[in-house]
C-alpha cells in the first residue's frame, strides 16, 4: 500500500491536484493490538474508505473529521479526528463455530444464535458438510458477549443449548436427537374417551436448561395444543433422552385436568386420566 506521501509525489508529477492529507488513525483490536486489512470509513466530511496497512495505521484527508473502522470478526469501532495520530478501537466479538456429527439434522438444518436477555443478534444460517470428514459446520457471529441459547432446527425439530459464550473464538459440538412418537388416549373420570381435549408436552426439568451444554429437544411449535381424536387418541412427540410431562385438558376445563409423567425408555402407549376440579 502506498504512503501518502509517495502518493502527492505521483501527483505532482503528473500534473494532477495534491490531496491535503489529515490524521492517522491507527485500528486496535480489544487487547490493544494493531489490526492490518481493516476498513476505516469516513463517516463527516468525505466518503473515503481505506484499507490499514501492517502497522494497524491509514491516513484520511484533512476534510475527514470522523471515521468508522470495521472488521468482520470484531464489532465496529468509531474514532473523532481532533489530533494528528487517534486510534479506532474494535469491539470485542464473539464468533461461534458449530460443529454436528453426521448424519445431522435432515435437509435442510438451520443454526440459530439468540441471545437470552434479547439484546443480541439472532442470525440463522445453514450448516453444511465438510467435504473431508463430512462434519457439519456452521459459523455465527461476530455476537455480544453474553448468555445465549443456540439452536439447531430442522424438519420441524428443535435440539437447543443455552451457553455463556465470552471468548472471541467459541467452539460448540451440537447434539440432535430425533423425535420419538408418543401414541396415547385421553379417559374421562368414569374410563371414557374423551375427544377434542387440547394436549401438550412440556419438560419435567425445565430448569436443566440453564446448565452449560446441556441439550435439549422438542417440537418447534410444542406451546400449542394438540388435540385428541375422536376415539380419545393423540400422537404427541418427545425428546428420546429426557423425561417429559403429557398434559391433557385445563384447570378451568369442565371436563378436568390430567398429566401423566414419562420417562425413557418409553412405553408404547399411554393413557392420560382427566380429574374434575374442586371448586375454588
Amino acid at each position: 500500500m502506498m504512503r501518502p506521501f509517495e502518493i502527492a509525489a505521483v501527483l505532482v508529477v503528473t500534473g494532477a491536484p495534491v490531496p491535503a492529507w489529515g490524521a492517522d488513525v491507527i485500528v486496535l483490536d480489544p487487547d490493544a493490538h494493531p489490526v492490518p486489512e481493516t476498513a476505516v470509513l469516513c463517516t463527516d466530511g468525505g466518503h473515503e474508505m481505506l484499507l490499514t496497512d501492517a502497522e494497524g495505521r491509514v491516513t484520511m484527508s484533512d476534510r475527514c473529521r470522523r471515521v468508522t473502522c470495521l472488521q468482520g470478526s470484531y464489532f465496529p469501532g468509531a474514532a473523532v479526528l481532533e489530533a494528528s495520530v487517534v486510534t479506532c478501537r474494535l469491539g470485542m466479538g464473539v464468533n461461534v463455530l458449530l460443529t454436528l456429527d453426521p448424519p445431522g439434522c435432515g435437509e435442510p438444518c438451520y443454526a440459530v444464535l439468540r441471545a437470552v436477555d434479547g439484546d443480541g443478534i439472532g442470525e440463522s444460517r445453514e450448516l453444511t458438510p465438510d467435504a473431508g470428514s463430512g462434519v457439519l459446520r456452521s459459523r455465527l457471529g461476530p455476537a455480544k458477549p453474553g448468555l445465549y441459547d443456540v439452536l439447531l432446527t430442522g424438519a420441524g425439530w428443535i435440539c437447543s443449548s443455552r451457553d455463556n459464550l465470552r471468548q472471541h473464538e467459541e467452539a460448540v459440538h451440537a447434539q440432535w436427537r430425533f423425535p420419538v412418537e408418543v401414541v396415547g388416549v385421553v379417559l374421562d373420570a368414569a374410563g371414557r374417551p374423551m375427544p377434542d381435549v387440547p394436549v401438550r408436552v412440556r419438560e419435567s426439568h425445565p430448569q436443566d436448561l440453564v446448565e452449560p451444554g446441556a441439550w435439549r429437544c422438542a417440537r418447534d411449535d410444542d406451546a400449542l395444543d394438540r388435540f385428541s381424536a375422536r376415539d380419545g387418541t393423540f400422537h404427541v412427540t418427545v425428546d428420546p433422552e429426557r423425561p417429559a410431562v403429557i398434559e391433557a385438558g385445563s384447570s378451568w376445563d369442565p371436563d378436568g385436568f390430567g398429566t401423566l409423567k414419562i420417562a425413557p425408555p418409553f412405553p408404547p402407549s399411554v393413557v392420560v386420566h382427566l380429574h374434575k376440579q374442586a371448586p375454588s
